[in-house]
């Protein structure tokens, strides 16, 4: 049986920091469209994830939560 789109999502999490001083960074990928989104905090990946599910405000592209956004994880 074949989910519609909308209502089935999928994302690779990835949480890192460089070291105990520093907070902790939030990356989420979709394997589908390989965008990634990246978090400064919980509070806006909860935002992120329940808007997806459907139970946030729902947003227009000119109405859409701001994400504060940081730099991807550094290639070791």
């Amino acid at each position: 049986m074949m989910i519609p789109r909308s209502e089935y999502h999928v994302y690779l999490l990835r949480l890192w920091r460089d070291d105990e001083s520093t907070p902790w960074r939030i990356q989420v990928q979709d394997p589908h469209t390989d965008e990634t989104l990246v978090f400064t905090d919980l509070e806006n990946l909860f935002a992120f994830l329940r808007q997806q599910a459907g139970k946030g405000k729902s947003h227009t592209e000119d109405d859409r939560p701001v994400i504060e956004f940081i730099y991807p994880p550094k290639r070791r």
